[in-house]
């Protein structure tokens, strides 16, 4: 690979939840749940749905979420089955060593470098990993580790004991197996617990909401214990907040756009900022030959740079948020879905053109969803000639007139 580009792999991330509400649903992250693409589960959930109307995207949401925990049921047959479930309780072990071992040799390595006595090993860093991992599970959980996935990670580590010990020979896996099979037993139960998610959001009007609402989850897998999944909040059109515009999954270039300032830099800043005072406490402290002043002038230091934070955030919706969100609650639909593709292409291009992996890009899929209209596709990719399929589109047709 040239400068650190990457394969783009295009898949559908944006789906109509409901043949009969202004409903839709969008993806990111991983695509899949426990090995079933989420296209094709919204799809069935659709389906399910018949006539059923929800009051609000939040009772949908949630109604969506227990389709997921039941594993997905079509016609009284799973579409995540028992095998399903075990393949992935088998992959999240695996996942889940490979990231403690790769942790531990990577600071064995870097204390032997610093000429760190030769009693510390990779064993006693594995160790202490897991500890570590499974005293903030502890903290999350109120001190009561979740173990209903005991057996199921248990007979993963038996399955792939060979598999893990050849993928990191310095590491025994035996010493370790008792505290790692509680570790990832009760990360399978503890929602937020795991970086390897996907993002699900809900976006349209329920029939009891005259303005649009968003809803977010993330979802781990379905395992044993139930779905594992996370609410990450909900943002709702009313009399206060009167328009909206947010990204998910990779939004370090939309922000830029509207803050003014890329994320990283603003947080570069912040921290030389700190930096400079803290290295200039002492200097005052010798020059004066007051130690006393030293918490004094380290309280003051602290006033300054949140001072400094939140004057910078208050330009930044000032001068760059607001304006673009004032825009907004003019611009006509087909004003919004330019907007929406031009953000999606700014952060294509400044993967193209940087040393970053390529991970955005085309086609974009754009689709409105409005109280009276619906769902309605803007723009959307076809695996298949629209023009040379006439029997598809009557169907559709059909569908979309009640079946006539």
């Amino acid at each position: 690979m040239e400068g650190g580009s990457t394969k783009i792999y295009t898949t559908d991330k944006i789906f109509r939840l409901s043949d009969s509400q202004p409903l839709g649903a969008m993806v990111f992250g991983d695509n899949d749940i426990d090995g079933v693409p989420f296209g094709i589960v919204i799809k069935a959930y659709r389906d399910s749905l018949g006539d059923r109307r929800f009051d609000t995207v939040g009772e949908c949401a949630e109604d969506f979420l227990g389709f997921l925990t039941e594993g997905c049921p079509v016609n009284g047959v799973r579409m995540v089955t028992e095998e399903h479930v075990r393949a992935e309780t088998t992959r999240m072990t695996c996942r889940v060593w490979k990231n403690l071992a790769e942790s531990a040799m990577s600071e064995w390595d870097a204390r032997r470098s610093e000429g760190a006595q030769a009693c510390v090993s990779p064993d006693s860093l594995m160790a202490a990993g897991i500890q570590r991992a499974l005293n903030d599970l502890r903290d999350r959980t109120g001190g009561n580790l979740p173990t209903a996935n005991l057996g199921d990670v248990a007979g993963a580590v038996a399955g792939c004991r060979s598999l893990l010990e050849r993928e990191e020979p310095a590491i025994s896996f035996g010493m370790h197996e008792s505290g790692f099979v509680k570790l990832v037993a009760a990360m399978m139960g503890t929602p937020g617990s795991t970086d390897d998610y996907t993002g699900l959001v809900f976006a349209g009007y329920g029939d009891k909401e005259h303005y649009p609402s968003i809803r977010e989850y993330r979802v781990a897998g379905l395992f044993r214990s139930g779905l594992n999944h996370m609410y990450k909040g909900e943002i709702g059109i009313d009399a206060e907040v009167q328009s909206w515009i947010g990204s998910f999954a990779q939004s370090d270039v939309i922000r830029s756009y509207l803050y003014g300032i890329n994320e990283g830099l603003q947080m570069r800043i912040c921290d030389t900022m700190r930096r400079m005072l803290d290295d200039a406490t002492p200097a005052i402290v010798d020059s004066t030959d007051a130690e006393y002043m030293r918490e004094n002038v380290e309280r003051r230091n602290q006033i300054l740079i949140d001072s400094f934070v939140s004057s910078l955030e208050m330009y930044e919706e000032e001068r760059f948020l607001d304006p673009v969100r004032r825009s907004i609650m003019f611009l006509s639909k087909d004003e919004l879905a330019v907007l929406a593709e031009s953000l999606i292409n700014f952060t294509s291009l400044r993967r193209r053109v940087s040393d970053e992996y390529e991970t955005v890009g085309g086609p974009v899929d754009i689709a409105i969803i409005s109280k009276h209209e619906g769902f309605v596709w803007v723009k959307r990719k076809q695996y298949f000639n629209y023009e040379l399929n006439h029997r598809y589109a009557e169907q559709q047709w059909r569908w979309a007139n009640g079946g006539v």
